[in-house]
């Protein structure tokens, strides 16, 4: 385990998205409306906070697991998987059966396929930030720093799909980025998952 590794790391991984992150947001606020701008604010702040609101401590409780528990990760990935996964999963029929008085009284009317699309996303945001801790935990702060690196990656190279070639909207711009969320979590759920492996009891 080396420090000056770790947060070489997250330093390089910081410096390497700025750039990225600020001609994302260049990029929006030329190819979107004005209109869609406040729709798009609204609906990844919403994916945002019930990310927060429903991790229920999972991130923490992972590193504190492996570190001080000396839990096996095998079975931490485990837990992450079944719990992340189940929260997420729950959270999105809720929300679908929610869907018309959240749109209404809380997301300023928001398009039903730009709420569903947001939506999606929640559960891989919870995986992200349990199997991310995981990486910490285990000491393989470079596939967090990665996945972070090719999240803003993809997103940018999502608008410049979406808006920029495809002369899209907001509605072909959240699919852009969804697909993108789901598929570099994805990722990052295997590479942890082939360093942990998953069994063990659930605690």
């Amino acid at each position: 385990m080396s420090f000056f590794r770790n947060l070489a790391g997250v330093l390089l991984t910081t410096a390497a998205s700025a750039p990225i992150v600020l001609v994302t947001s260049v990029l929006l606020a030329r190819f979107l409306s004005t209109d869609d701008r406040g729709l798009y604010a609204i609906a990844v702040t919403f994916a945002a906070t019930a990310t927060m609101l429903f991790q229920f401590g999972w991130p923490t409780a992972a590193i504190y697991r492996l570190r001080s528990a000396h839990r096996r990760p095998a079975e931490v990935s485990k837990a992450a998987l079944v719990f992340l996964g189940g929260v997420g999963a729950l959270v999105v029929l809720v929300s679908v059966a929610a869907e018309a008085p959240l749109r209404e009284r809380l997301l300023s009317d928001l398009p039903k396929g730009v709420f569903y699309l947001a939506l999606v996303t929640v559960p891989f945001r919870l995986l992200a930030n349990g199997f991310g801790s995981i990486a910490r935990g285990i000491d393989r702060f470079r596939y967090e720093n990665w996945s972070t690196f090719l999240l803003q990656l993809t997103n940018l190279l999502a608008i410049v799909l979406t808006l920029v070639l495809l002369g899209g909207a907001l509605f072909e711009l959240m699919t852009g980025l969804a697909l993108a969320y789901v598929t570099v979590v994805l990722g990052l759920v295997v590479a942890v998952v082939r360093q942990t492996g998953v069994g063990g009891a659930l605690e």
